[in-house]
């Protein structure tokens, strides 16, 4: 776990220094509006890589996400005889 987020705060790194970057230059260069759609690209890239990296990858996620669906699905097999399967985000 500690390796996957060092690994996520590298890939992270970059991203957050060309949104600053672009962010620096928007802001100088108020004739070039090149650099404010390169900012607002670069910072939706980044909360994304977020959301994916600290979210959907995450275990402890993945292991809230089986348990309540084994909960959910435990309480209706009896009723619609549904077969338990694996979580899609574990299996990743």
């Amino acid at each position: 776990m500690r390796r996957y987020s060092l690994r996520a705060g590298l890939v992270l790194l970059p991203l957050m220094s060309l949104a600053a970057v672009f962010a620096f230059l928007s802001v100088n260069n108020a004739d070039v509006v090149a650099f404010r759609y390169l900012f607002i690209a670069f910072t939706c890239l980044q909360s994304l890589f977020i959301i994916i990296a600290y979210v959907i990858l995450s275990k402890e996620v993945c292991v809230c996400v089986c348990v309540s669906d084994d909960m959910i699905r435990g309480y209706y097999a009896a009723i619609l005889l549904i077969r338990p399967r694996s979580c899609l985000l574990c299996n990743l």
